[in-house]
């Protein structure tokens, strides 16, 4: 089993956390930190615009499913 830490910022450093892990084995699971509606810096923007924080933390999902070397389905099964 090999394990791959994804860390498209420098943000988590100083709080010691990694925002996913991809494990290999069998098969590929990436393991996502929670994201939330921070800049590329950790500070929190967007405050009392809940559609302005919802976009900045799915684009912050993109983005870290994109140093993953993945994307958003394309479908459900």
């Amino acid at each position: 089993m090999e394990r791959r830490m994804i860390n498209p910022w420098q943000r988590q450093d100083e709080f010691g956390y990694v925002q996913a892990n991809e494990v290999r084995g069998v098969q590929r699971i990436l393991y996502c930190s929670g994201q939330a509606a921070n800049d590329e810096t950790g500070a929190a923007v967007h405050a009392g615009d809940m559609r302005g924080q919802i976009g900045l933390a799915l684009d912050n999902l993109e983005t870290l499913l994109a140093a993953a070397g993945s994307a958003w389905p394309t479908s459900c099964s």
